[in-house]
């Protein structure tokens, strides 16, 4: 009989957990992506922070834990490799680089990513996926004013798209423009109404602007349509779990 050695089984379970948790779970593929880390299995934890963030793009718990462990030599080389193939094949795939650009942002290379998100936007103006990210790499650097512009952009080249709405929306509030944002958030509620995070954002708002009433309103129903924007958030990370 073949004896495993303890190390090898531990991280065979481990993989093993990936197809056991609910594929619908953010946070479950966070906290996966830290028990990955935590064993030294760097492109694991990297796919896993990945997955996470598909799932949940707001989820700043598993971006930073996706940062730190793609700092890790060799955690992205796999993933990078796999999308310069694909551009080698077929140096006109829209996908293969947006996914590669969205890569580099994700994992800090912002610079990079700017300079590519840059070009995919030159050869198409009103590329609201590139638009978006964008807004995404300026709110990261904490130019609000940058942000919002390519939030608008990103909201005028696709409508229908929640996501950039949100992030507008939450950038006029940082900025102190209640009065814009309740309205950005009234546009993206009449189009999609059950987003949590934008109800809470709806409270926020609503409180700073004095109308105290409609706020706790705004949150009893953010909390109603995820009952976990009102518990202690759950979800591990890397740097709290390497304190301990």
């Amino acid at each position: 009989m073949t004896s495993v050695a303890p190390g090898v089984r531990d991280v065979e379970l481990l993989r093993a957990m990936a197809h056991r948790i609910d594929p619908q779970d953010p946070g479950a593929f966070n906290n996966l992506g830290v028990l990955y880390h935590s064993k030294g299995l760097h492109a694991d934890a990297v796919e896993a922070f990945l997955r996470a963030l598909a799932l949940d793009p707001r989820m700043r718990t598993a971006a930073r834990n996706l940062e730190i462990a793609a700092a890790q030599n060799g955690a992205c080389d796999a993933r990078l490799t796999a999308l310069a193939t694909r551009l080698e094949a077929d140096e006109f795939d829209l996908d293969a680089r947006r996914e590669r650009a969205r890569l580099l942002r994700l994992i800090g290379r912002h610079a990079e990513a700017a300079q590519q998100f840059d070009a995919l936007i030159a050869e198409d103006p009103d590329d609201a996926a590139s638009l978006f990210e964008r807004g995404l790499i300026e709110q990261a650097a904490g130019d609000l004013r940058r942000a919002q512009r390519w939030f608008e952009r990103a909201v005028n080249a696709a409508s229908d798209d929640p996501i950039s709405r949100l992030h507008l929306a939450e950038v006029l509030y940082q900025r102190g423009q209640n009065e814009q944002a309740l309205d950005a958030l009234t546009d993206l509620l009449a189009i999609c109404p059950t987003i949590a995070e934008a109800h809470l954002l709806h409270g926020f708002v609503l409180g700073d602007m004095g109308r105290h009433e409609a706020a706790r309103a705004a949150a009893q129903l953010a909390a109603s349509i995820n009952p976990a924007l009102q518990t202690l958030q759950a979800d591990l990370s890397i740097e709290s779990a390497a304190s301990h």
